[in-house]
């Protein structure tokens, strides 16, 4: 008996989070988390956890930053203008700091089944990975709008990361083949780097992340 305290530390509001990110085009000290919309067998949870973020020491909510909080798989900034949103299902949610929110999925872009697993800025474009398409990759320009799509043999990526000269590294399921794709789109060629001598030589195929640090 007596008296006592129930002390509950600060926290994000889901557990199990999919994928940590900060603005690197800002330099910001706010990480963001997204819940993730898919089970280990890439099938669509219907995930409706909003994005959470941490900022001096707190996690907090955005519960009225989007107006589609479905499946959040990623997040990143082209600037300080233009926020992008990924959803396993309902596609790319793009938010601009004037209010403006589009949605793109397979109806108004080079989309195709809107599983978007994974997004990454560079020189101001964002390059989508779509899990399970004939067309796996995407670039989308939020200047005016406009969606290329590019046709690869690797079709089930699940983390993608631009380097300094625009080569663009997809990690490939590791369920599924794994292996990473390479792709150039100056040339319009590709690489599969796999375990075998001469091809990467990866200790392992079975390859989960793709850390990148810019040293610019």
């Amino acid at each position: 008996s007596g008296a006592f305290n129930s002390y509950i530390p600060n926290g994000p509001s889901f557990s199990g989070g999919l994928r940590l990110k900060n603005s690197q085009h800002e330099k910001s000290d706010v990480m963001y988390a997204v819940s993730g919309g898919f089970n280990t067998s890439y099938t669509p949870t219907l995930n409706t956890d909003y994005l959470n973020y941490f900022n001096k020491g707190e996690w907090n909510v955005l519960d009225s930053y989007t107006n589609n909080n479905n499946n959040l798989t990623d997040i990143d900034f082209v600037s300080s203008a233009v926020t992008c949103l990924a959803s396993y299902g309902y596609g790319l949610q793009v938010i601009r700091n004037d209010g403006a929110t589009t949605l793109y999925d397979h109806t108004n872009s080079t989309l195709t089944n809107d599983k978007v697993v994974a997004i990454e800025t560079h020189e101001n474009v964002v390059w989508v990975a779509e899990y399970g398409s004939s067309k796996p990759l995407h670039q989308y320009n939020p200047t005016d709008n406009t969606w290329t799509s590019f046709t690869l043999p690797y079709i089930y990526p699940t983390e993608i990361q631009v380097d300094y000269l625009g080569n663009v590294w997809m990690v490939q399921n590791p369920l599924l083949g794994g292996g990473i794709v390479v792709f150039s789109k100056e040339s319009n060629q590709y690489v599969y780097i796999s375990d075998v001598v001469g091809s990467g030589g990866l200790p392992s195929k079975q390859v989960y992340s793709l850390p990148y640090r810019d040293w610019e």
